[in-house]
């Protein structure tokens, strides 16, 4: 008897869905991935495959086991763009490798990490309490970058032996940033580089992910990453996202951020207003507006009812300065 060719197809897709093993749990906005590997056997060797389409996310692979292979694309397949990735704070467990067209691999994050095979046979809590003490120490922490191929970025993520049964996870942040290939871009690019005008002001103190009143200590270019790191002293936040900006001495703060190279960016004593994003635990400026033009185009939006939020912690913290 010949059985139906749509039974066919689906056992074969599901035979295809288990040798490559398709497995883990999506984010509801499909840009964060987690799995865990606690469960299962490493001799089977399978190769794991993930599928993230967004601009930045996150991944977290508990419990290492195997190998996992991550395929990054914009929605629109045919963009080229820069795939940076950075390990949080407590990543460990696994080597990263950008995989190449034609079976080429290349390290992208290796974990420097003690040889732990002859402490297999030891495997008390105190040695383990040592042992993770030793690989957080090692852990990498910093960005790496690299562009696309034909539209795609392919990291291959293959877990350490560890032989203590450490509770071990490899996490890293990821953000994917188009490439500038024509005029029309690259104007777009030096068009980061203007003064935002009063109603972009408005809607980014109102929605990103930092607001603070800050003056510019100094800058730092960098001609690997392409940005300007400029070092600042903020006398008040109006919001942070995370703890990006540090506790310092008279109720001030300090941390840095970034803007890109290309933007001329001095030193300036001058109160600014600034907002931006976070990306890769990184502050990227984006409105840049001396503090007393914001506060002059607050009002007047305010007055106007042009105001996207409640404007009133700039204007208030002004009056209260004055006094």
């Amino acid at each position: 008897m010949m059985l139906p060719f749509n039974f066919l197809w689906k056992a074969l897709l599901l035979w295809i869905l288990n040798a490559v093993g398709v497995w883990g749990k999506y984010s509801q906005n499909q840009c964060d991935w987690k799995a865990s590997g606690e469960n299962e056997d490493p001799a089977l060797g399978m190769v794991h495959q993930v599928y993230l389409r967004c601009t930045k996310g996150q991944v977290q692979w508990r419990h290492p086991q195997s190998a996992i292979r991550i395929t990054f694309q914009f929605l629109d397949k045919n963009v080229d763009f820069r795939l940076c990735i950075r390990p949080t704070s407590d990543s460990m467990g696994a080597n990263i490798y950008r995989d190449i067209p034609y079976g080429d691999i290349l390290p992208v994050v290796l974990q420097r990490r003690p040889d732990l095979e002859y402490m297999n046979k030891v495997p008390n809590s105190e040695l383990r309490e040592i042992v993770t003490e030793m690989l957080q120490r090692t852990r990498p922490r910093e960005i790496q970058c690299f562009e696309s191929l034909e539209g795609k970025a392919v990291l291959l993520l293959e877990a350490q032996n560890n032989p203590l049964h450490l509770n071990l996870v490899t996490t890293f942040d990821y953000v994917l940033e188009p490439l500038t290939h024509n005029l029309l871009d690259l104007y777009h690019s030096y068009n980061d580089c203007r003064k935002c005008n009063a109603t972009e002001l408005v809607r980014e103190f109102c929605s990103s992910d930092f607001v603070i009143k800050a003056r510019l200590m100094s800058v730092t270019p960098d001609v690997t990453t392409s940005q300007n790191y400029i070092d600042i002293l903020a006398s008040h936040i109006y919001r942070q996202r995370d703890s990006i900006f540090n506790p310092a001495r008279n109720n001030h703060y300090r941390g840095s951020i970034v803007r890109p190279l290309q933007c001329f960016t001095m030193r300036d004593h001058a109160n600014y207003l600034i907002t931006g994003g976070i990306a890769l635990g990184e502050a990227k400026a984006g409105c840049m507006v001396r503090f007393q033009q914001a506060k002059r185009w607050f009002v007047e939006m305010t007055l106007a009812g042009l105001n996207d939020c409640d404007l009133k912690d700039v204007l208030e913290y002004s009056k209260r300065r004055r006094r």
